[in-house]
C-alpha cells in the first residue's frame, strides 16, 4: 500500500515549499515523452525538490498535484460528512481521487432531479471491483444525503472477480456489518428489491468478459435483472467513460422513458498544471457519462 506523502520539512517557509513544487511542475512540463519513462530520472527529480516524491509510482504524482491544489482540498472539505472516518492511509491517493469524484457524481446528479431517500435503504453495488475502495464514502453518502440524522443503511456489493481474500480485507478494512461484498453475478440474484443501484465501469462486451475469465453476459440481460431488483421508488446510477464507447453501449439499451436525466462529467481540477499532466498521459481525465435510471 502506497504510503502517504510526508508533509515538507517544518524549517521551511510556505514560499520556499510553493517555490518547490513550481519547480517539480516546470521540470515534468519540459520532460519528453521518453524522459517520462525513464524511473532514474524521476529519482533526480525527487531529490531536486528535497524529496518531496517518495515513491517511484505514479500515485505520488498524483498526492502532490492532490495535496497541492486549492479545487481539490475544496472538494475534501466539502465531502467530508461523506469521508469522516475513512482511513486515507489505507487508500492510494488515486483510489482516494476517485472516492470523491465518485461522491460529487452522486451529489450532483441526484441534486439536480430532485431526488431523495426513505428512511431506510437498502442498497447494490453491481461490479463492485476486488477491493471496492469506495465502499465507505458510499455507504456514508447513502446515510447521510440530505438528512438531518443518518438513515438506516445495508449495502452488498457483488463482483464475480471477488475472492475470500478481497472479501476478508474488505471487513477488516471498514469494520462495519451493514457493508458486505460477495463473489456473485447480479443475474444471480433473486427476490431482494434495492432502493438505490449503483453500476460503475460495467463490462460491455464478449472480449472484456473474456480479458476476465468471465462467461460473457448480455448488457440488457444485465439491466432486465437490475430494473426487476428495483424497489417501486428505486434509482440506478450508471457510471462509464466516454471515451472508449462503453457509457454509450450501455445507456442505449435503457429505455427513453426510464432516463431521469444524463450528465456528462469532466471535472475541472482548477490547475492548468494538472491539464497540462492529462494531455501528456500523466494522469487520466475521468471523462465519464451518468445516467440515472428510474424502476
Amino acid at each position: 500500500m502506497l504510503e502517504r506523502l510526508k508533509e515538507p520539512t517544518p524549517e521551511k517557509s510556505c514560499s520556499e515549499r510553493d517555490l518547490e513544487i513550481e519547480e517539480f511542475y516546470e521540470l515534468l512540463s519540459t520532460m519528453s515523452d521518453e524522459d517520462r519513462k525513464n524511473r532514474g530520472l524521476f529519482r533526480k527529480i525527487g531529490d531536486k525538490i528535497n524529496g518531496a516524491i517518495r515513491s517511484k509510482r505514479i500515485e505520488s504524482f498524483v498526492g502532490i498535484m492532490f495535496d497541492h491544489c486549492d479545487k481539490l482540498r475544496s472538494y475534501e472539505q466539502r465531502f467530508n460528512n461523506y469521508t469522516q472516518g475513512i482511513n486515507r492511509k489505507r487508500l492510494t491517493m488515486m483510489e482516494y481521487l476517485e472516492t470523491l469524484i465518485i461522491l460529487e457524481q452522486l451529489e450532483n446528479s441526484l441534486t439536480q432531479t430532485e431526488s431523495s431517500f426513505s428512511t431506510e435503504i437498502n442498497a447494490l453495488d453491481v461490479g463492485a471491483g476486488q477491493n471496492w475502495f469506495y465502499a465507505e464514502a458510499l455507504y456514508n453518502f447513502l446515510q447521510n444525503y440530505q438528512t438531518g440524522s443518518p438513515r438506516k443503511v445495508n449495502l452488498r456489493g457483488i463482483d464475480p472477480l471477488a475472492t475470500k481474500r478481497n472479501i476478508k480485507k474488505l471487513s477488516e478494512r471498514v469494520r462495519n456489518p451493514n457493508i458486505t461484498l460477495e463473489q456473485n453475478s447480479i443475474l444471480n440474484l433473486n427476490g431482494d428489491k434495492y432502493d438505490f443501484i449503483f453500476m460503475r465501469y460495467m463490462l460491455t462486451d464478449d472480449p472484456h468478459f473474456r480479458s476476465f475469465g468471465l462467461e460473457p453476459v448480455k448488457i440488457t440481460d444485465i439491466l432486465q435483472k437490475c430494473s426487476s431488483s428495483s424497489s417501486k421508488e428505486g434509482r440506478q446510477v450508471i457510471i462509464g467513460p466516454l471515451a472508449a464507447g462503453e457509457y454509450q453501449a450501455i445507456v442505449e439499451n435503457i429505455p427513453v422513458e426510464k432516463r431521469v436525466a444524463e450528465f456528462n462529467y469532466a471535472p475541472d481540477l482548477g490547475d492548468e498544471r494538472l491539464n497540462e499532466l492529462v494531455t501528456r498521459g500523466l494522469m487520466r481525465t475521468y471523462s465519464e457519462g451518468l445516467c440515472l435510471v428510474k424502476s
